[in-house]
């Protein structure tokens, strides 16, 4: 059921009942301010406060609101107490404000709202004084969750809303079984067996508003805001400090859930355990009892119509008193008896000490006119003359005399507790008494026939009457549980309840469950102590394990690892003395080896490096040691064989050199274990010999070098360790041989290498990937300006002077041009490189300068005479040119002399367009720097086309540009020059393509470079002049229209064009189809 508030509910706060419960609450109080000692500390920020006022507001309402009750009922009150325990309802947001303030603000003001928000409820919803505290425990541990600084990812999700209120739900159930305890009334056994069976559904109510809580805040993502507890650093965990640690935080938690676990499915098997049994004794007790109850009427009324049928004297009272005494002394029935008249008086009553307490009921009278009236036998309940604890069973029998009149009525009377057939009863019921509980008997009215208190006799019984036998549990007036059984009897209907109080069941679950509940937490202890004093050894052993670890790592392997013991730690120390031994053994070995390379590395010559390795050899305490290297010419010695020894008995061993060559063959490894095996492998006989051999073949893939031997003047016996070694050091062998064997190899080859550059006229530069001078020859170093000699002493060649040079090594390698020209101190220096490569990797280059001084002298000195020789020309061509106009205007000319005429202004136009590339190729090679700019080939194409348009009209062919032409290519190019290339190759292919014939113009672009394609479908060029048509006055032989023209410098102009920026220019044709000419430029012109 949801309720919007609580505010409609009755607010109240039951107090403990007993001093226990105040120590409980003053503790647990106590406990928790202890644990806030050095927490506690003001804010004095006004956001503090703020937030603080905030949720102290939520603490107060939100507990009142929003509250859904369980559709279930405590199912028994608590012990002793009449008021009927009430469910508690579940507050949607009442756990939000504490844990808020605990991710927020801290721990004491999250204690705060805890105990606020738990006293509002307390007082609204459980009516439990220790609910605040509670509330105000369960705040403060989750602070600690939300704001501890472990590593771990346990700790991590620990940190997160609903980690924390996940965790706090279970250590929520042992704090409610503790509170529940305290705040119970009545003996031990009854508050365990209330804290055990009743307190899960607070349980459940607090749980279920935690986590909706922890998923809200979660939800929200609150951990994420600014105001929630920002870490500033993180630590380990005591989990992860120490093995111990681990294993006992992680047992502790395991031993107590199960022990709880054990203590709770202890108490309720003792329960029920107990529950049985007194079920079975009540079941028992209360069937003896109700087997006799049926008969007690139906005796009564038998032995009175017995005494009727007999004939009671009514002549004289004092024979009527006398027959019954009789009566009464041989049947022990009844109680009294008393004769009545017809008239309805009383006129004898035995025993007669009874007569003046004798006094008709309502009932007997009634049923003294029914047996007047002719019913022969009638029985009633009544009540007892005198405070009792039973009532009286009253028979009456109408006493006929010979006529069949009624002469009189006999009324007997017995009581319940004396009456000898109802004694199985009510002795049952005495022992249910004895033992603590209690008994009654009901007639079929429900009516009470026999209780302990005389007052209650036949009132209606107002607890629990089943309908059948059966077993039930019950609550007395004054809040007392207890276990009653009813026997139900069949024929008069008559009922025997008999209870025992609840608190005799919890005694006897009390006395089954301690011994095992003790035995169980004696059995925790131990396994805890037991536990921790193993794990204490076995950390004690770990740490020394890690010391020793920690000793080895830091090189120290002198201290012996002595953990005995054959289980797995004692077999890891031994495993730890292995492994120290072993890497003491290797690093020895290593350090030989380090000697042995830096010997190898700091020495060449092999007759200097075997004396390292030879030392090395003989560390396993060998006697002596010797290399012997088979190819002696290799190394520049004038033998064969070539030996190196050490060791006192050395060269006494030198006889078995060849024996062990011969011996050895293709084997790696040759191994002669004892004396007797030498004299048999070697046939001497003589000492001294070895007491045992270990050769090594010295190979690798390419050459047999040699052998290695090592000799022992004592026993020996080889292991793998010094046979792996054995093998290390022969294989350093090996690399020292071949290192030498290279060394000597190079030694010659330098002195070559230098012979050669020394008798090359021309310098010779041979420069390292980094720019550094490896080899220069002679004549280099007496370049002017080229090298700086180093200094004396020094092991450099030299530095590079000429930066011109550096710029243009440094140039190639990245452009991978391979010839250029530089200026050195005034002169001209024609270089050409050639890479020097090493498995597909640049390592330096090799430079040839050449002095060109002189040639570019000439040209230049040419360059001046055709311009002057043009210059000088034009004047005359001028004159001519004139005279030859002004013909036409001295008279009329015939036909042949218009065609004199024409011819001379023609060929002057031939020499006048001669000498204009004449001048232009004079200027493009006089080197002269380049005017570099951003040119895009689409408009140098419109600018060509446009210059010669008036050619394309003439000649009506159509330029045709491919769609594929780059329209956002832009190259570096000095544009005029370009354009004069451009304009030659187009110009060349409109004059030779046929009247309305076609030219295709296309451009391809790649990474680094452009292409310029034109093709024209003129004539062709013979196979045999194309590789020379880009020379000076060169021409293919074809006639333009008809006649042999043009100056034969146009190729000429484009190739230098081309060089100029980087790049080239070829052709391709077919005779009869056309030719194709490309022009290449680079895209990026790189500094030269």
């Amino acid at each position: 059921m949801f309720d919007l508030t609580l505010l409609g509910n009755k607010p109240f706060i039951d107090l403990p009942f007993h001093l226990l419960g105040w120590l409980g609450w003053f503790g647990l109080a106590a406990g928790i301010l202890w644990g806030l000692r050095k927490k506690f500390q003001l804010a004095d920020s006004r956001k503090f406060w703020i937030i603080f006022s905030i949720l102290l507001a939520a603490s107060i309402v939100l507990p009142l609101l929003a509250g859904i009750t369980l559709p279930i009922k405590t199912a028994l009150p608590m012990p002793n107490i009449t008021r009927e325990s009430a469910t508690p309802s579940i507050i949607l947001f009442a756990a939000v404000p504490w844990i808020l303030a605990a991710g927020m603000l801290g721990y004491w003001p999250a204690v705060v709202m805890g105990f606020v928000s738990g006293l509002i409820t307390a007082f609204w919803n459980t009516h439990n004084l220790f609910t605040p505290l509670e509330t105000a425990l369960l705040a403060f541990l989750v602070s600690f969750l939300l704001r501890q600084n472990f590593t771990m990812r346990f700790f991590q999700w620990m940190r997160r809303p609903l980690g924390a209120a996940g965790l706090l739900v279970f250590l929520n159930i042992p704090i409610s079984l503790l509170i529940t305890f305290l705040n119970s009334y009545g003996s031990l056994a009854a508050r365990l067996d209330y804290a055990f069976t009743q307190s899960w559904v607070f349980i459940l109510v607090n749980g279920i508003q935690i986590l909706l809580a922890g998923c809200l805040l979660e939800l929200f993502m609150v951990n994420r805001s600014r105001y929630w507890i920002q870490f500033k650093s993180f630590v380990h965990s005591p989990f992860e400090i120490a093995l111990q640690n681990k294993v006992m935080f992680t047992a502790l938690p395991i031993i107590f859930v199960l022990l709880l676990a054990l203590a709770v499915a202890d108490w309720l098997i003792a329960t029920r355990a107990a529950a049985d049994m007194l079920e079975g004794r009540l079941k028992s007790t209360a069937e003896i009892a109700s087997a006799s109850l049926p008969s007690l009427i139906d005796t009564g009324q038998g032995l009175v119509l017995d005494i009727v049928e007999a004939g009671v004297p009514l002549d004289s009272a004092v024979s009527a008193r006398d027959f019954l005494q009789s009566k009464m002394r041989a049947m022990p029935f009844f109680t009294s008896f008393q004769l009545v008249d017809p008239s309805g008086v009383t006129w004898l009553v035995y025993p007669e000490s009874l007569t003046q307490v004798t006094v008709l009921t309502p009932q007997e009278q009634s049923g003294i006119t029914l047996a007047l009236s002719g019913i022969p036998i009638q029985s009633y309940v009544v009540s007892p003359p005198s405070q009792g604890n039973s009532a009286q069973i009253t028979y009456l029998a109408a006493i006929i005399d010979e006529t069949g009149q009624a002469r009189g009525v006999l009324i007997a009377r017995t009581d319940l507790d004396v009456n000898l057939v109802a004694q199985p009863a009510i002795l049952s019921i005495k022992e249910i008494q004895a033992a603590g509980g209690d008994g009654v008997i009901l007639d079929g009215e429900n009516r009470i026939l026999y209780h302990e208190n005389s007052q209650l006799l036949l009132s209606v019984y107002q607890g629990k009457v089943p309908s059948t036998s059966s077993y039930f549990e019950d609550t007395s007036g004054t809040g007392t549980r207890k276990m009653v059984y009813a026997s139900i009897s069949d024929k008069k209907d008559w009922k025997i309840l008999l209870s025992l109080p609840s608190s005799v069941a919890q005694s006897l679950a009390l006395r089954i469950a301690v011994p095992l509940l003790a035995i169980s937490i004696l059995i925790s202890f131990g396994a805890y102590f037991l536990l921790r004093y193993l794990m204490g050894s076995l950390s004690a052993k770990l740490v020394r394990l890690a010391n020793q670890a920690d000793m080895i790592a830091q090189g120290s392997l002198d201290e012996k690892v002595e953990i005995k013991g054959i289980d797995e730690v004692g077999r890891l120390g031994s495993a730890f003395e292995k492994m120290r031994l072993g890497l003491k053994s290797r690093l020895s070995e290593l350090d030989d080896l380090l000697e042995v390379s830096k010997g190898i590395a700091s020495n060449f010559e092999i007759g200097n490096t075997s004396t390292h390795l030879l030392k090395a050899c003989m560390s396993y305490g060998a006697d002596s040691a010797r290399l012997i290297l088979k190819n002696g010419y290799s190394f520049g010695f004038d033998v064969p064989i070539v030996s190196y020894s050490a060791g006192t008995l050395a060269e006494e061993y030198a006889g078995l050199d060849r024996i062990l060559l011969n011996q050895i063959g293709d084997e790696k490894l040759l191994v002669v274990p004892s004396k007797t095996r030498v004299q048999r492998l070697s046939g001497i006989n003589e000492e001294p010999l070895p007491s045992a051999i270990v050769a090594l073949s010295l190979t690798d893939d390419k050459n047999d070098y040699g052998i290695l031997w090592i000799a022992y003047a004592d026993s020996h016996r080889f292991y793998d360790e010094e046979i792996n070694f054995l093998n290390t050091i022969a294989g350093q062998s090996v690399l020292a041989i071949s290192n030498s064997s290279l060394f000597m190899n190079a030694e010659v080859g330098k002195k070559r290498l230098e012979s050669v550059l020394a008798s090359t006229p021309e310098p010779v530069l041979v420069v390292g990937d980094t720019g550094r001078l490896l080899i220069a020859n002679e004549a280099a170093r007496k370049v002017e300006g080229l090298i700086n000699d180093p200094s004396e002493g020094s092991p450099v060649t030299g530095e590079i002077a000429s930066q011109d040079f550096l710029d243009f090594v440094a140039y190639s390698r990245e452009s991978g041009r391979k010839s250029g020209e530089i200026q050195i101190l005034g002169k001209t220096y024609e270089v050409s490189i050639s890479p020097v490569t090493i498995e597909d990797t640049l390592v330096g280059t090799v430079s040839v300068l050449r002095d060109i001084t002189a040639s570019r002298e000439l040209e230049k000195l040419k360059s001046d005479f055709v311009a002057t020789v043009s210059h000088d020309l034009r004047a005359p061509m001028g004159i001519v040119r004139g005279y030859a106009t002004m013909l036409q205007m001295v008279g009329e000319l015939n036909d042949q002399q218009k065609e004199y005429a024409g011819k001379i202004i023609s060929d002057l136009d031939i020499i006048d367009q001669m000498v204009e590339k004449l001048l232009d190729l004079g200027r493009i090679e006089s080197g002269s720097v380049l005017q570099i700019e951003k040119v895009a080939p689409q408009d140098l194409f419109d600018e060509v086309m446009r210059v010669l348009q008036p050619l394309v009209a003439q000649r009506k062919v159509q330029v045709l540009a491919d769609s594929s032409l780059a329209q956002a290519i832009e190259i570096d190019a000095d544009k005029a020059l370009l354009r004069q290339a451009l304009i030659n190759l187009l110009e060349n292919a409109i004059k030779f393509s046929p009247l309305s014939g076609k030219v295709r113009v296309g451009l391809q672009a790649s990474l680094e470079t452009v292409t310029f394609e034109i093709e024209d479908h003129g004539p062709g060029i013979a196979p045999l002049d194309i590789a020379k048509i880009f020379d000076r006055f060169s021409r293919s032989g074809i006639k333009e229209g008809g006649a042999l023209k043009g100056s034969g410098l146009g190729l000429s102009i484009v190739k230098s064009i081309a060089e100029r920026h980087g790049g080239r220019v070829w052709a391709s044709s077919t005779l009869g189809k056309g030719s194709i000419f490309y022009l290449e430029v680079p895209i990026n012109q790189s500094k030269k």
